[in-house]
């Protein structure tokens, strides 16, 4: 292994050689523009900050990569190819380096109402499939719709979770995307499809 952006940053897997600073960034990973050593095919690498330590980090990781391959021959969902949890080091999965994401797309420039009509509907049908599995994704937002070509596709499938499993006391998401009714101190409220579907780009209202 060997860290190419300093201490603070999870080390990239001998496989990969990173392209650049991370990409995204989030409270347990770092996204990074990868280059795969063998094949030579550049990836998204999604890279865990530590290693999976425990028997629920490791189940949660497990459900990502299962869910995220079922998906990944869907039109909008971005295709997911490798992952790998080593015991000694932070895990780690690759999926296809597709676009750019929605929220730097809209910060160049507002979308035509045609280009959002596409995309709105390009991610109500990848919702539709994970929906389809009985799985919420619960973190619907800009950073997680890729955009190329003009087509969308929905990434980042990290803290989804079946519906059946969900109770009101499950925190999740980003703040700005929530549906309204999350966001009452008390109330007994689970996410649920509609939920995810609130906070989608289509939404009119949407808070930036």
């Amino acid at each position: 292994m060997t860290d190419d952006a300093g201490s603070d940053l999870p080390a990239v897997p001998d496989d990969f050689v990173a392209i650049g600073p991370p990409i995204a960034s989030g409270g347990s990973a770092v996204v990074w523009r990868a280059r795969h050593r063998v094949t030579g095919r550049e990836v998204a690498l999604k890279v865990w900050l530590h290693p999976l330590n425990t028997a629920e980090q490791r189940a949660q990781f497990d459900a990502e990569s299962r869910l995220h391959q079922q998906l990944s021959g869907h039109p909008h969902v971005v295709p997911w190819l490798w992952a790998a949890a080593p015991a000694d080091a932070p895990a780690w999965m690759a999926t296809e380096l597709y676009g750019e994401a929605l929220s730097e797309l809209t910060a160049e420039a507002p979308l035509s109402l045609s280009a959002g009509v596409v995309i709105g509907l390009d991610l109500l049908d990848g919702l539709a499939a994970v929906h389809a599995t009985g799985v919420v994704h619960r973190d619907v937002k800009p950073d997680n719709v890729l955009v190329k070509d003009g087509r969308a596709a929905l990434c980042d499938l990290g803290i989804a979770m079946h519906v059946d499993t969900l109770t009101g006391d499950t925190g999740a998401g980003t703040i700005a995307y929530l549906a309204p009714e999350l966001l009452r101190p008390g109330a007994d409220q689970s996410p649920d499809f509609r939920s995810d579907v609130y906070s989608g780009p289509n939404h009119p209202q949407r808070r930036r």
